[in-house]
């Protein structure tokens, strides 16, 4: 584990008064940090091997740039917490979860240290095209994963949710206009039904992929919501009481660095519980390491 604290550069406006006082300032602070956090570490060093680093700079950059360097499998950071906004997630928090290549959990820092509820969110509508589709069974998949282990290491309930896309009745009915409304009202009733069998095997495919000795530790209910995502995943969160939410960042493929949908940043923007961003397998950061 490396224990990363980035600080922010002297701004270039300060740095020739800087030289001419103290022309060592960036090297003091760094080292005074490096101290501060090799004392924060020291009560967890007989636990796990832990590295501390210090690097100037802006966040969310060199922290994915550390990524990158090492490989690294998840980032843990604590939440901004813009009370000037009343949000839970800051602006730095929103860029990791876009371009960071591994999973980011964002920890809310007014949560409690137990988990006792997870919500894993997933998508297995399937009007997507054919290579979309496959990316967000990949990221289900991982979703589904990373919840259900959590779930049965904190022994933590889970709760399986996707919000599905309401048949849009004014559509249908303005084509069948001419047919009567027995017609119609089956109609709709007979495509409601395909609908949920179609998401609830799709769902059923989703978790028989699963380690099933997880599965069968994990406590977990499946829910069908329906609505507008961003607005109903937040609301169960809320409703639950959920400590943590884990869902996919990724809205679409084909379109260049839209690696997180309008859904997902909205929910960020209004869940209060921690959060754990996945990728699906395959991302690539638009961050380099040599910048």
């Amino acid at each position: 584990m490396t224990v990363l604290e980035v600080v922010d550069e002297i701004p270039p406006n300060t740095k020739l008064l800087d030289r001419t006082l103290f022309p060592d300032i960036q090297e003091k602070i760094v080292a005074a940090k490096t101290e501060l956090l090799e004392a924060l570490v020291a009560p967890w060093q007989n636990k796990a091997p832990i590295t501390t680093k210090i690097v100037s700079g802006v966040l969310f950059l060199d922290v994915i740039r550390e990524v990158l360097r090492s490989n690294a499998d998840l980032v843990i950071k604590a939440t901004d917490n813009d009370s000037f906004l009343k949000r839970v997630f800051g602006s730095d928090d929103m860029r990791l979860t876009r371009k960071c290549p591994c999973p980011v959990w964002l920890v809310n820092s007014a949560s409690e240290d137990t988990i006792r509820c997870i919500v894993a969110a997933i998508d297995v509508d399937d009007c997507y095209r054919d290579e979309e589709i496959d990316t967000r069974q990949d990221l289900n998949r991982t979703i589904l994963q990373i919840a259900s282990s959590l779930a049965q290491r904190e022994n933590a309930e889970l709760h399986i949710v996707h919000v599905r896309r309401q048949i849009d009745e004014a559509v249908v009915r303005a084509g069948l206009k001419d047919s009567p409304e027995t017609d119609i009202s089956a109609y709709l009733e007979t495509a409601h039904r395909r609908h949920l069998e179609g998401l609830q095997a799709l769902m059923d495919a989703r978790i028989e992929e699963l380690d099933q000795e997880i599965i069968a530790a994990a406590k977990f209910d499946i829910h069908w919501l329906e609505g507008a995502p961003q607005d109903e995943i937040a609301t169960f969160s809320t409703s639950v009481k959920a400590d943590l939410l884990v869902m996919g960042t990724v809205a679409r493929t084909g379109i260049p660095d839209l690696f997180m949908g309008n859904t997902a940043e909205a929910i960020q923007d209004r869940i209060e519980c921690s959060l754990l961003a996945v990728k699906p397998t395959g991302f690539v950061s638009p961050i380099t390491i040599e910048g």
